[in-house]
């Protein structure tokens, strides 16, 4: 298979810690299992996330630097796993646009372009509505023609009203467009959480 067609897609946030290696392994697992054959890469030095995306994709993880390779070794990376892997899985690293300066040098965004690569944002949408919105068509308009842009938003696409909400502000289109999905991991963890701990908690707040 050549780079030209090989099947990739960039994990990006708006910051650390927005959900990019949990989203990223969930990915690699599920494609895995489906049979597929997976290329884990992780953008910048990162060897542990690199070693945590190899585990789930049960090959070698593999680390693409634009401040530490050559942009045509970095491509070379991706070609020579486009002739042993179905899919690539590269995840990013801090917020998408955020590099060495201000100029935001050797960001993901950078690298999603020099390699052509789709990009899925992952965006914290606890106990936010309408900024939602400014995020997705900002982000669109940002990134411009060039790179090609799918959505992955938190809880407020649970509930059927959220969708309809957002969907006021970006068209159905763009909604559907984007591709959105429901990420409640940390709710559902949180709801589980009290359920079992809260009555356990008020019986002890009693006896004293």
């Amino acid at each position: 298979m050549t780079m030209a067609v090989f099947p990739r897609v960039l994990i990006a946030g708006l910051a650390g810690d927005a959900g990019k290696s949990l989203v990223s392994l969930g990915l690699s697992v599920a494609l895995r299992r489906k049979g597929l054959r997976v290329a884990p890469f992780k953008k910048g030095p990162d060897f542990i996330d690199a070693a945590w995306l190899g585990e789930a994709a049960g090959t070698a993880g593999r680390n693409l630097d634009t401040f530490l390779m050559p942009a045509e070794a970095i491509l070379n990376s991706l070609r020579r796993a486009a002739l042993c892997a179905d899919v690539a899985i590269i995840e990013g690293n801090r917020g998408l646009f955020d590099g060495m300066d201000a100029g935001g040098s050797h960001s993901t965004a950078l690298l999603a372009r020099l390699t052509g690569t789709p990009v899925v944002l992952v965006v914290d949408a606890t106990k936010v509505t309408r900024t939602i919105a400014a995020l997705v068509l900002g982000f669109g308009r940002a990134l411009g023609e060039t790179m090609a842009l799918a959505m992955l938003i938190g809880n407020v696409v649970l509930y059927v009203p959220g969708l309809l909400w957002l969907s006021n502000f970006t068209g159905w289109e763009k909604v559907f467009e984007f591709g959105l999905y429901p990420f409640v991991i940390g709710d559902a963890l949180k709801l589980a959480a009290a359920a079992l701990l809260l009555p356990a908690a008020w019986q002890f707040m009693r006896r004293g």
